[in-house]
């Protein structure tokens, strides 16, 4: 032991020691541990945990629509339908299942969406139909307490107990928020929220579209002539 440690224990004092002697690396503390996209390990109340370091959003937005997904890729993609934006796949049981889908219209000129969002849970379905002003319930039942809606400057905004919110502008502009815990666990024209773009063309099959007109067919709910 050096000497200028045997001298703190002698003397029972309390010594202020060289910096290199008590550092630790948060690497070193955090071992092997592998953290999700967009996580990060971190010591919390002295144990290392993965920690979320960003919400992901997806956009929708233009004539035609113009995507761009949780992982930033850019495309756009035109078809009048009804096409799912993203949903839980499902891998994850102790996850909330949702699914949002867009109802895409043209009137005229002018390109309008209507999206639709399902929660699902072990002992209810909820599913909420945005038509400017007006929700429909399913069956009449009454939303659950863990979603809110509000209108404000001229948005609909829906915010879940679990994270995700969503806001539309009743037009074509239509943002979707996801929290850290469905990074790698949802899938659509959103993408899948993996931290990598190169593989956001993913078909509900598990291969890869060719292009943003394959991608976009293949997620097509109901297609409209």
């Amino acid at each position: 032991m050096p000497n200028f440690l045997k001298l703190c224990v002698l003397l029972a004092l309390t010594c202020e020691l060289p910096a290199l002697a008590v550092m630790v690396s948060p690497r070193d503390i955090c071992g092997d541990i592998i953290c999700q996209a967009r996580t990060k390990c971190q010591i919390v109340n002295g144990e290392p945990t993965c920690v979320g370091v960003s919400e992901a959003s997806c956009q929708v937005s233009g004539n035609p629509p113009h995507f761009k997904t949780f992982d930033g890729k850019t495309f756009d993609f035109q078809g009048p339908g009804t096409y799912t934006l993203a949903k839980t796949s499902g891998s994850d049981i102790n996850l909330p299942g949702f699914s949002i889908k867009m109802n895409n219209q043209n009137r005229g000129n002018t390109n309008t969406m209507n999206p639709t969002l399902e929660i699902t849970d072990p002992s209810q379905n909820t599913v909420i139909k945005i038509n400017d002003n007006m929700l429909s319930k399913v069956d009449n039942q009454q939303l659950k307490n863990g979603v809110s809606i509000s209108s404000y400057g001229g948005y609909i905004n829906i915010t879940t107990d679990f994270g995700l919110f969503l806001q539309w502008d009743r037009k074509t502009s239509l943002k979707i928020t996801l929290p850290t815990i469905f990074n790698q666990k949802v899938r659509g024209m959103c993408g899948n929220c993996n931290g990598n773009s190169a593989d956001d063309f993913e078909t509900p099959s598990g291969t890869q579209a060719a292009g943003p007109a394959e991608f976009g067919k293949s997620w097509a709910v109901d297609v409209h002539p």
